[in-house]
Parts: structure tokens; C-alpha cells; sequence
């Protein structure tokens, strides 16, 4: 397996571990009572899809660059990599920091 192929693999498997936390996230949003506050959260959520499909843009875009090129488009995806991140982790700070159930 090639640089190129191992640095693909890694983020493949970050994603998939993230899909996960997501779905989670969005299956503890979804149980919420108050309408208002489920609401704020399934916007959030929305942001994060907006920002995974981004960056699974610029993942399609690495894998068919050439040798050179994928080596100039990593900074963008590890960009794109880190906004994805930050949102989710700021969705579930977000739901964390008024507990599951308060409204």
C-alpha cells in the first residue's frame, strides 16, 4: 500500500468512527422532549452533514489525484477533516452541556 492509500485508509476509518458518534448524536437528539431544543440540534446536525459531504468531496478528489497532486490537496482535506470535527464536537457539547432531557 502506497502513502497515498494509507492516508486515505486512516481518514476512511476516522469517518466511519465518526458516522458512528453522529448517528448516536442524532438518535439522542431525536429522543429529546422539547421541540425548541431538538430543533437547535437538528440544525446542527445539518451542518455537520453539510460538512461531512465536503469532506467527503475533497476525499473523492484525493483519491483520483495523481502522485503529485494528492500531496498539495491534503492540507484541504485535513481542513475540511477539522471543520467536520469541531462541528460535531460543538453539536454534542451542545446537547451534553444542558443534559438530555432539559428543556
Amino acid at each position: 500500500m502506497d502513502e497515498k492509500q494509507e492516508y486515505t485508509k486512516t481518514f476512511e476509518e476516522r469517518l466511519e468512527d465518526l458516522n458512528q458518534d453522529i448517528a448516536k448524536l442524532k438518535s439522542d437528539i431525536a429522543s429529546l422532549s422539547s421541540d425548541a431544543r431538538k430543533a437547535q440540534l437538528e440544525e446542527r446536525l445539518e451542518q455537520i452533514k453539510n460538512k461531512r459531504q465536503a469532506f467527503k468531496a475533497k476525499m473523492d478528489g484525493l483519491r483520483g489525484a495523481s502522485a503529485n497532486a494528492w500531496k498539495e490537496m491534503k492540507q484541504g482535506l485535513e481542513a475540511a477533516w477539522n471543520e467536520l470535527g469541531a462541528a460535531y464536537r460543538q453539536a454534542a457539547a451542545e446537547f451534553k452541556k444542558q443534559g438530555p432531557e432539559s428543556g
